[in-house]
């Protein structure tokens, strides 16, 4: 289990100081609950993955997967309509590099809100959409929810580590 933001240094973006550099092996994000912050989210865990090598099409199924999540705690766990001014609360967002058997390695990232646990609404309601494709590009996807706030756990399927330069 990943340390949550509050207990190790972090990027907040609410002041702007960044605690490690871009191709730090973690990456976490303290982000306001308001509609600017899934696109702060994607930017930043772009350019961090970007950092490591990355493959494009892997990076980018791995931030659609974020960023659906960081929108579901905005919406889903805050209750801000899209049209809405944000919430006070905020989203944390952590990513790790972790090493798999042989030569690859994958992407863990938690989405972590202190909002109010909503069960999912049933299958044929609208816009039902977002866990069923963050479960299609990631390899596996946890979601715990309770009356304090909800956790996504995302893991991205296995990429290549990139060849040493010579």
């Amino acid at each position: 289990m990943m340390v949550p933001c509050h207990d190790r240094p972090r990027h907040d973006a609410s002041t702007g100081r960044r605690s490690s550099g871009p191709a730090a092996l973690e990456l976490c994000l303290r982000l306001p609950a308001d509609w600017l912050s899934p696109s702060i989210g994607r930017r930043r865990l772009q350019d961090w993955l970007a950092a490591h090598k990355w493959p494009a099409e892997h990076a980018d199924d791995v931030v659609l997967a974020v960023s659906e999540a960081l929108s579901n705690s905005i919406e889903h766990g805050y209750g801000v309509p899209r049209d809405g001014v944000g919430h006070p609360g905020s989203v944390e967002v952590s990513a790790r590099i972790v090493a798999g058997s042989g030569a690859v390695r994958r992407v863990e990232t938690t989405v972590r809100d202190d909002g109010r646990w909503r069960p999912p609404p049933d299958a044929g309601a609208h816009r039902r959409n977002g866990i069923p494709l963050m479960r299609a590009i990631m390899d596996t996807v946890g979601i715990e929810g309770t009356e304090q706030g909800t956790t996504v756990v995302l893991l991205s399927r296995p990429v290549a580590v990139p060849a040493p330069r010579g």
